[in-house]
């Protein structure tokens, strides 16, 4: 153990370290990082000094801040944007609303266009071969239809090749109408989104207004039942 005498010599020996690093502390060029150094000593980095970076560059610390900021941001829109409860309301998407989008296109049995079929309700259903979900639906679709009968027009619309139909709709058989929609024209008029939702279901009044939309599965059919008992229609 070193004795009082000899702590009190190494002590004046060495000189503050504040005093110290105000007059050695210096600036490497080269690295952009603080350094210090002693006269016949080597330049080394200070442990705890901030580094100079390039303009333009941010410090890991920054970094780290903004990335947060941005997941902070895209966590508030999966919470702020709408999820497959209360969809049907009014103003839940741009279409909701609106009048429907006329339109006509083909399927297996033919041209079917919108404005033919107004006077009651109609349920549009846009689905795709490729989407489970969507395939459910179908199947629920076609019980809800024959549940209601003649008194609703259910109606599915794919944005897909024709060629893929026919396999779908020997596994999921529906008495309903199935449409082909080449390119999505007619799925994007009535999504109004950047990227298409699949699957995305459109209730349409008898007066040819959207008064519901949903873009989930079809888990629970009270809002479509609700939406026809505010027509006047109920299950034959």
């Amino acid at each position: 153990m070193e004795g009082p005498k000899r702590i009190k010599k190494r002590r004046e020996a060495l000189p503050a370290y504040s005093e110290w690093s105000r007059t050695h502390v210096t600036r490497s060029g080269e690295e952009g990082v603080a350094t210090a150094s002693r006269p016949g000593t080597a330049v080394f980095p200070l442990a705890n000094s901030p580094r100079r970076l390039a303009p333009g560059k941010l410090t890991p610390v920054t970094g780290q801040l903004i990335l947060g900021v941005v997941i902070l941001a895209l966590l508030a829109g999966l919470l702020l944007a709408p999820q497959g409860e209360g969809l049907p309301g009014e103003g839940a998407f741009p279409i909701v609303g609106q009048p429907a989008p006329d339109f006509s296109l083909h399927g297996p049995s033919g041209e079917w266009r919108l404005a033919d079929h107004l006077g009651k309700p109609v349920i549009l259903a846009f689905w795709t071969t490729w989407c489970g979900v969507c395939l459910k639906d179908l199947d629920v679709l076609e019980g809800f239809h024959r549940r209601y009968g003649g008194q609703v027009e259910v109606v599915g619309v794919c944005p897909e090749r024709w060629v893929d139909l026919p396999r779908i709709l020997a596994e999921h058989p529906v008495s309903f109408p199935i449409l082909y929609d080449p390119q999505g024209r007619v799925t994007s008029r009535y999504q109004l989104f950047e990227n298409l939702r699949f699957p995305f279901t459109v209730f349409v009044d008898a007066t040819g207004r959207v008064t519901g939309a949903w873009a989930a599965g079809l888990r629970d059919l009270n809002f479509l039942s609700e939406l026809l008992a505010k027509s006047g229609i109920h299950p034959g």
